[in-house]
């Protein structure tokens, strides 16, 4: 059964939705005014000249016009069993059996059942709170957990939850009502959200608040957008409070996420295996993260694009992998693979150092085979990898033995 929220309208002009800017997995951007929108595609009207996009097509979509939040201090995060997140200037519950009232950062409130929720988070946290609250939640809890913030320490409680109110929750441990300030409480973790069914994720909304939200199915009525999360919550939007919509997760699978199901280093000097044990932790791939970085502040892929009539150009890549010289990934690709596409160059600390010679496979058949210096640009790959169920990537030494050969292979995905 659906959960209604509904957020109240504001007035756009016409039935156009506000411009935006999409960008398409073939790398394209494309840019209009929202003229429709469902499950399966968007519509969009630049100067009068309509154009239809399959979702299945789209890697982003921004809102160019999205204004800024209220300035309203969220007093929870709400997560859903399917990964939703929703800001909140208000969370309470009536009793063990009621539904949780929720009023979005924006918006009214809204019942939520309780089987429908992950967990709850009231306090801003530091690096040290959220690392101690990762580990709450790996907690294999057969009941639901009360975490409570002692000083700069997060120490959780298995039980059962019940009221929540501003002031306090109350909990139940071996029998005993227990009220707990509201004060001395992190966040619930709800043992009965994990029960629920849930729908698959066609993408996730972002909206200015900061809310993330896991959209099952969506269609446009006039100028707002009625949205089922993945986890069977129904909300309404204005196109006033949505910011971006990202259609990552279910068209493309950037190889930063993946396992490979092997890695293999190989250092081009050394042959005592003691040696080369110590340096395999400094030369392993590294996810969205440079084999070069100094600090975390310096982390950044970097790669160097040559101009023959202007200065050069350093391009910084959120995703992908930095690979040293002589490394073997391999990767199993999912059953709708379509394409392997990427952006291969030495990276930029290294230049004009580093030079290799990549090669990648398809189930044992050659796709790729090129050599990639640090004298030169990167390279764009763009591989059909349809019916593939192994990509191999090798990392080979180049001209120059192993010096400066840190490959960054950018924005490696996979297009389903």
């Amino acid at each position: 059964m659906s959960v209604m929220l509904l957020l109240l309208p504001l007035t756009l002009s016409g039935q156009l939705g506000p411009e935006v800017e999409m960008r398409t997995l073939e790398g394209e951007t494309v840019t209009g005014k929202m003229a429709d929108i469902t499950s399966e595609a968007i519509t969009l009207d630049a100067d009068g000249q309509r154009s239809t996009h399959p979702i299945s097509g789209l890697e982003s979509l921004r809102v160019l016009s999205a204004e800024d939040a209220a300035d309203v201090q969220p007093a929870a995060w709400v997560t859903l069993v399917d990964g939703s997140l929703l800001v909140a200037s208000a969370y309470r519950v009536a009793n063990a059996e009621a539904a949780a009232e929720v009023e979005l950062v924006e918006g009214p409130f809204v019942e939520i059942p309780t089987r429908l929720l992950r967990h709850v988070r009231f306090k801003e946290q530091g690096k040290s709170q959220a690392t101690q609250w990762a580990e709450a939640l790996k907690a294999n809890a057969a009941g639901d957990l009360l975490v409570i913030r002692k000083g700069q320490k997060l120490d959780y409680i298995e039980g059962v939850l019940g009221a929540v109110s501003a002031d306090k929750v109350d909990f139940v441990l071996e029998g005993d009502l227990i009220p707990v300030g509201r004060e001395k409480v992190e966040g619930l973790i709800y043992a009965r959200g994990t029960d629920s069914e849930i729908q698959a994720s066609r993408g996730t909304l972002i909206d200015r608040t900061g809310s993330r939200i896991e959209v099952a199915a969506l269609r446009r009525l006039g100028t707002t957008l009625r949205i089922e999360t993945a986890a069977g919550v129904e909300l309404r939007r204005d196109w006033n409070q949505i910011a971006a919509f990202d259609f990552t997760a279910e068209n493309v699978l950037y190889l930063s996420q993946m396992t490979p199901t092997e890695i293999d280093w190989r250092p081009y000097f050394v042959s005592n295996p003691d040696i080369a044990a110590k340096l395999r932790g400094s030369y392993l791939p590294r996810r969205d993260r440079a084999l070069a970085a100094s600090s975390p502040a310096d982390s950044a892929l970097r790669l160097r694009y040559y101009r023959d009539e202007t200065s050069d150009e350093i391009k910084e890549f959120a995703r992908g992998l930095a690979i040293a010289s002589r490394t073997t990934l391999t990767f199993e690709l999912p059953a709708d693979a379509r394409r392997f596409k990427a952006i291969a160059g030495i990276d930029a600390r290294m230049v004009p150092r580093g030079h290799v010679h990549l090669v990648i496979d398809g189930d044992d058949k050659r796709l790729f085979e090129q050599s990639i210096s640090g004298t030169k640009s990167p390279r764009q790959i763009d591989l059909d990898v349809s019916g593939v169920t192994e990509l191999k990537i090798l990392v080979d030494f180049g001209e120059q033995e192993d010096i400066g050969d840190h490959l960054n292979l950018c924005e490696a995905r996979i297009v389903k």
